[in-house]
């Protein structure tokens, strides 16, 4: 068998197994007494199997493993190669496949994969997305991978980021792509333009352990409630005391209306990080609003018909 090599960064493109992972892959592949999947390698530098290499290297007494050669023309190419092989796996965490999605970005970025031009490193035509660097590259990958194009600039931003953090803090990366730390992908993101170590370091420590927020969400929430259910058990006082008039009838309206409008801007302020998360931005909640102006406008319309036949 040739010698295989390691690269760190092919080997680092992929979360490393926890122990227990790790563990249960020997263990299967022992019970199996051989290896199946190939070993793939590069000029003799593994880009996929590196557990697997692993394990054979302490279990001599199995067959050796198949090994594929691959033909890449440069390093990008490989991780390319290897981020696409992940993303098709099912046992991804979420934080893992938009760590991959964004190390494969940025990959394509350094490289000019596709022929036919339908994209080059430098890509500035014009139209649409065109004008910006790699505008071109972000719109193939979102219809191959069948996300937003938004998803995968974000995913980009969110790698970076992730690297970023590991360069000062080794071990932070695998926190986060598995899960164990919960945080939000755009605190991830922002760590991607600090220039400062101690400015990284502190944004983990925040994320690691947050500060306890004030309950405002929590007493807002309380606070709408209870006023609602003042509103309610005065209109039902006054209709049992038959003295609801008009005057009533505007003074709940216009509370109504301000809370309405109150709770609205509230939501839109406080959940602003998990709105613009998400990959359909503003686009439900400006649909919500729309629909709360048709029905304003059919209940005018019903007003108005009510009044005419009066």
């Amino acid at each position: 068998m040739i010698q295989l090599k390691i690269d760190p960064e092919f080997r680092n493109v992929i979360r490393p197994l926890s122990e227990e992972e790790f563990k249960q892959l020997e263990e299967n592949i022992l019970s199996d007494g051989e290896i199946y999947e190939p070993i793939c390698v590069w000029d003799e530098t593994i880009v996929d199997g590196h557990n697997r290499n692993m394990i054979w290297n302490a279990h001599k007494e199995l067959p050796e493993p198949r090994i594929r050669k691959m033909n890449f023309n440069s390093k990008d190419e490989a991780i390319d190669w290897i981020c696409k092989k992940q993303l098709g796996r099912r046992n991804l965490t979420e934080q893992e496949k938009t760590y991959t999605m964004g190390r494969m970005y940025e990959a394509r970025k350094n490289t000019a994969l596709f022929k036919g031009n339908q994209y080059t490193s430098g890509c500035t035509q014009s139209g649409n997305n065109q004008n910006k660097p790699h505008g071109r590259i972000g719109e193939i990958m979102a219809n191959e991978l069948g996300v937003g194009h938004g998803t995968v600039l974000r995913a980009a931003d969110f790698a970076n980021g992730i690297d970023r953090a590991e360069e000062v803090v080794p071990g932070i990366k695998e926190e986060i792509l598995s899960g164990k730390l919960n945080t939000t992908k755009k605190k991830i993101s922002e760590i991607r333009k600090m220039d400062s170590d101690e400015e990284v370091k502190e944004a983990i420590e925040e994320i690691r352990n947050p500060k306890p927020e004030i309950k405002k969400i929590n007493h807002m929430s309380k606070k709408a409630k209870a006023f609602s259910q003042d509103v309610l058990n005065a209109v039902a006082e006054m209709e049992a005391e038959k003295s609801y008039d008009l005057d009533d009838a505007m003074c709940d309206l216009n509370t109504a209306e301000d809370m309405f409008f109150t709770q609205t801007r509230f939501i839109l302020n406080e959940r602003k990080t998990v709105i613009e998360e998400d990959e359909r931005g503003y686009e439900p909640i400006i649909g919500f609003i729309d629909s709360v102006i048709n029905d304003l406008i059919l209940l005018k319309g019903e007003i108005e018909n009510g009044r005419k036949d009066h």
